[in-house]
């Protein structure tokens, strides 16, 4: 009986040793961060599938390298504005007038993130063909309506699961 009950055990652990090999293996639970193909790649890949030659991609390239480091700065800085206003609102005693300075500061970030953005794209369409700019542009209306959609399904979940929640 012992023997069994071993034999059992075994033949267990090694289904779920297989089984979690597999979903690691086939990328169950990716980590979507930087340098993983994460959502900041998703615009450079977008670009990158539009049938470029070399020349274009070489100038791509060369786009890409010239807001890389700038792109990480900022990335920084919002960051560490994001955790002292997190940090201020949180505090014993709240003051509205720190809270509202720091969040002023998330926003000049984000409104510098936003604008630097606007420019590598501007420089990327200078490199591209006219119809490569109008695919572009249609693969980006796409990419809006998926993320509407996607919006739109976590509301009606979030209803579904708390109706009258206002938040």
């Amino acid at each position: 009986m012992k023997s069994k009950t071993t034999v059992f055990t075994a033949v267990v652990l090694a289904l779920m040793f297989t089984f979690s090999s597999t979903a690691m293996a086939r990328g169950f639970g990716k980590f979507h961060g930087p340098g993983h193909g994460g959502p900041e790649f998703k615009g450079l890949r977008a670009v990158m599938a539009l049938n470029l030659s070399d020349t274009q991609r070489e100038q791509l390239s060369a786009i890409l390298e010239k807001y890389d480091r700038s792109r990480d700065e900022a990335r920084e800085n919002l960051m560490k504005a994001h955790e002292e206003l997190a940090l201020l609102m949180h505090e014993a005693t709240f003051d509205e007038q720190k809270v509202r300075q720091a969040h002023q500061k998330v926003s000049s970030v984000r409104e510098d993130m936003c604008v630097q953005r606007g420019n590598f794209f501007a420089e990327v369409r200078t490199v591209l063909t006219p119809e490569q700019a109008a695919l572009m542009k249609e693969r980006q209306a796409d990419r809006r309506e998926l993320r509407a959609d996607r919006r739109d399904h976590r509301r009606a979940m979030r209803d579904r699961a708390m109706p009258g929640a206002c938040f």
